[in-house]
């Protein structure tokens, strides 16, 4: 659900700019990619809450770093209008934070972060993805491979445990 200030400030942006927001509905129907900068950083947001909200195609927001990334996402979840379909997924996808061709001393914990960012990419349907340039770049492996080595176990779940130490080596 959409918070009651924003949702005022939306009403007011399409009674006052009825033809930008028409023209951003339109740009969901065509192919290609939608590139927002260089309005101010206010109108930027407001754009982008009218993608969101228009908006039935997966979205990808490059951000200047992973904290501009994280504040946009998390403004971002406030823009999902609740229209009793599944909520659309909003992902952070972090960058493994490491210099290039020193992946050897990748951040654990930042590697955890980008696995569970990569399986939402993958199987959620339309996400809205906020990430950075370097981001993008980091090696990761394509949907099929990640698919093909995760694994899920559940709380009460049984598993031998050679089976187990299989699948985390792979």
């Amino acid at each position: 659900m959409l918070s009651a200030p924003f949702e005022l400030l939306l009403r007011q942006i399409e009674a006052g700019a009825a033809d930008v927001i028409a023209a951003v509905g339109r740009l969901d129907g065509t192919p290609g990619k939608v590139c927002i900068s260089t309005p101010s950083a206010g109108y930027r947001r407001l754009l982008l809450a009218a993608l969101v909200s228009v908006s039935k195609r997966p979205l990808l927001v490059f951000c200047p770093t992973v904290d501009a990334a994280e504040e946009s996402a998390s403004t971002a979840r406030n823009w999902i209008p609740d229209d009793g379909s599944p909520a659309r997924q909003v992902i952070v996808l972090p960058e493994l934070g490491v210099e290039p061709m020193e992946y050897s001393q990748y951040s654990r914990p930042l590697a955890f972060a980008r696995a569970r960012a990569l399986d939402l990419i993958y199987t959620r349907k339309n996400p809205i993805i906020f990430t950075t340039v370097q981001a993008m770049i980091d090696p990761s492996l394509s949907p099929d491979e990640f698919q093909a080595l995760a694994t899920t176990l559940s709380v009460g779940e049984s598993i031998a445990p050679h089976t187990l130490a299989r699948r985390l080596v792979q």
